[in-house]
């Protein structure tokens, strides 16, 4: 009786171990490579689309490696492009440099874009 529950218990198993995702991103561009506060990025590119993955997650990193610019995610058409408009400026984007945009879906791509400051960002207050 153990066998045969052991035997069947492992069968339940058996498919997540080979369940396995087939996305990958092909490649992506930008409009430009040197960008200024209030520029828009538009990012474009394609995956082997999946399914499975509901989304592609952008990720804009300081040249100093430290933090963030931006954060975001991109539903892939069926075909597996996409597109995104991206605005460059804000608190986040604080340094002068070299910024890596990283894609990341079922795999990851790499690619860096220039970033000046053109202003000094100062956020619009509300009055209430």
């Amino acid at each position: 009786m153990n066998f045969w529950f052991v035997l069947f218990a492992s069968l339940l198993f058996v498919p997540t171990l080979f369940a396995t995702s087939f996305a990958t991103v092909n490649d992506f561009t930008t409009d430009k490579i040197l960008y200024h506060t209030d520029d828009s990025i538009l990012l474009s590119g394609t995956v082997v689309y999946d399914p499975d993955l509901f989304s592609i997650i952008v990720q804009i990193i300081t040249p100093s490696g430290n933090g963030m610019a931006h954060v975001d995610s991109i539903i892939p058409k069926n075909d597996g492009t996409f597109t995104k408009i991206i605005n460059a400026g804000g608190p986040t984007w604080s340094e002068d440099g070299q910024y890596k945009i990283k894609i990341s879906y079922g795999g990851n791509l790499e690619k860096l874009i220039g970033y000046e400051k053109t202003s000094n960002y100062v956020p619009t207050r509300q009055n209430n």
